[in-house]
């Protein structure tokens, strides 16, 4: 979560502040703010939202985050996907 959120914030600037309840092993609630300082709180609990793993996954591009975060803003699965997009990036050859 904190680096898709590093990702958003530094590269393209974007503002994300959102709470993410994900199910699952490594699941809880994740509040992600990054007005400022990028800062990610996480409460381990026992929830029911998308499973933790399969949001990690669309995180780093393997499925669609569309489907995976279908309950959060679009401007801030739009950031945060900005991740997905950095890790799926070919390097250019210099």
């Amino acid at each position: 979560m904190f680096i898709a959120a590093a990702v958003a914030s530094g590269l393209a600037g974007d503002e994300v502040k959102e709470q993410l309840t994900l199910g699952g092993a490594g699941g809880g609630v994740f509040d992600v703010d990054t007005h400022g300082a990028v800062v990610v709180t996480a409460t381990r609990l026992t929830v029911a939202g998308p499973p933790a793993a399969v949001v990690v996954d669309a995180l780093a591009g393997r499925s669609p985050i569309d489907q995976a975060l279908p309950d959060v803003a679009p401007g801030s699965r739009t950031a945060l996907a900005r991740m997905a997009d950095f890790f799926n990036t070919p390097v250019e050859q210099g």
